[in-house]
């Protein structure tokens, strides 16, 4: 890790920043998906592309400091987290609106795809076996977005 340059250091952001994006987006798209409330369900994912999104920059811009203190690691990493929650935010609201009350298949199967590719291409990179990397972060995201689809279930009836 010493000596990473601004490149490696946004990659390490977004690293963390789209697998959380996709999941956090997909778990309210499942809570949401009872509601048919196309107009909340887009305030959501638009709060979550600007709040979570600044809000998880700001936890590892602290986290970069207490690690490594002062330096250029405390501003990009947080920026390639900030901006790639923001934009694949930003792709869900798409969906959304391009869809409408069809979202919830094109939203999940964009989610996921993003979280295969993104697996496919971490686990290439270090070697490690590409198919059991995605299975492990589909199934992980499954759980998480049936977890939320159960909360919405039960508070909304």
């Amino acid at each position: 890790m010493v000596g990473m340059g601004v490149a490696d250091l946004l990659k390490k952001g977004a690293g963390f920043g789209v697998p959380t994006s996709i999941v956090t987006i997909l778990a309210v798209i499942a809570g949401f998906s009872g509601l048919n409330d196309i107009r909340a369900l887009t305030m959501a994912v638009l709060i979550i592309g600007i709040a979570d999104s600044l809000s998880d920059a700001f936890g590892m811009h602290v986290s970069e400091e207490m690690e490594h203190g002062e330096g250029k690691r405390t501003l990009w990493v947080p920026l390639g987290a900030l901006l790639a929650k923001f934009l694949v935010a930003m792709s869900f609201i798409v969906i959304i609106l391009v869809f409408k009350t069809d979202y919830f298949l094109p939203a999940v199967a964009w989610g996921y795809g993003l979280i295969a590719i993104l697996s496919w291409m971490s686990a290439k990179d270090h070697g490690e076996n590409p198919w059991k990397a995605v299975l492990q972060h589909i199934v992980f995201a499954t759980f998480v977005v049936l977890v939320s689809y159960g909360i919405g279930e039960v508070v909304g009836e």
